[in-house]
């Protein structure tokens, strides 16, 4: 429901998927899955082009075959339940960030770096 398709009934035969994000856990209730894969990330490859930064796409890979898309689960929860892009002022600490120069900062996912 979340990513515009149809609400699922709780009732339907489906499956939770559970993840985490911002340190919280939550499940997913989903229509089925098909299977549970494990690759390599030699093979996630980033979304194409034309996908555009507002998508929900965050990486695709292919497998027997078929084009897979992998989400971005963060962006998915950050507008479901809301979620800030900046650090609150008791987790800042000033004494050292007056020392530090520079901050490189490296993650898949846009939420989690503008955090």
């Amino acid at each position: 429901m979340a990513i515009g398709m149809r609400p699922l009934s709780r009732d339907a035969g489906c499956y939770v998927i559970v993840t985490e994000y911002n340190r919280s856990i939550q499940g997913f209730l989903v229509g089925s899955v098909d299977r549970i894969i494990n690759i390599g990330w030699e093979q996630v490859k980033p979304p194409p082009s034309g996908t555009g930064k507002e998508s929900y796409l965050t990486a695709v890979t292919e497998v027997d075959g078929e084009l897979i898309e992998v989400i971005d689960v963060e962006k998915v929860m950050k507008e479901v339940i809301g979620g800030r892009e900046e650090a609150a002022e008791e987790t800042i600490d000033h004494e050292l960030s007056a020392k530090i120069n520079h901050i490189l900062v490296v993650d898949d996912s846009s939420v989690a770096r503008n955090q």
